[in-house]
């Protein structure tokens, strides 16, 4: 699952369209849930959790950089700690795709880039849960800082447009 997913996500990097790679991507996310059903110590593991996070984060970006609405975790075979996690890697994806729309000098795409972080962000904000349940709270952080860094360079790139 996770190389499927490092995969995936280097090609939507490339502008390829990896719409009907998902179904792929759900299969081996349910069957590695099918063979960890079995198994406790497994599924407890973090292991799965992991890769479910990998699975979550791969179609939350691809649901933002192609415009689609997010997916439901239930949709996508993940739980709703893994959703999360998955949803916070995201914005880091989401920071290189703006970037990558910078350079190509696309002003639209990036800032409907950065607003679709800054929901992002918002959202995984309004879970306050302990870190025993989720590690969500580091998570928040990491987004927190991404987002400034982030917020710093559309600054510039707008100003920088409108000296043009």
């Amino acid at each position: 699952v996770i190389r499927l997913t490092k995969d995936l996500i280097k090609k939507a990097h490339s502008q390829v369209d990896i719409s009907g790679d998902l179904p792929g991507l759900d299969a081996a996310v349910k069957g590695l849930n099918d063979a960890a059903a079995g198994h406790p110590s497994l599924l407890h593991s973090g292991l799965v959790e992991s890769a479910q996070a990998e699975a979550a984060e791969t179609h939350i970006f691809w649901s933002v950089i192609s415009m689609a609405p997010l997916p439901e975790p239930q949709h996508i075979g993940v739980n709703a700690g893994a959703y999360r996690q998955g949803a916070a890697d995201a914005v880091g994806e989401l920071r290189r795709w703006l970037m990558g729309a910078l350079l190509r000098d696309d002003m639209d795409e990036a800032l409907r880039t950065f607003e679709a972080m800054e929901v992002l962000y918002d959202q995984l904000n309004s879970f306050n849960l302990p870190d025993a349940v989720v590690h969500i709270r580091r998570k928040q952080d990491a987004v927190r800082g991404i987002l400034e860094k982030t917020r710093g360079v559309v600054v510039e790139a707008v100003e920088s447009r409108r000296k043009r």
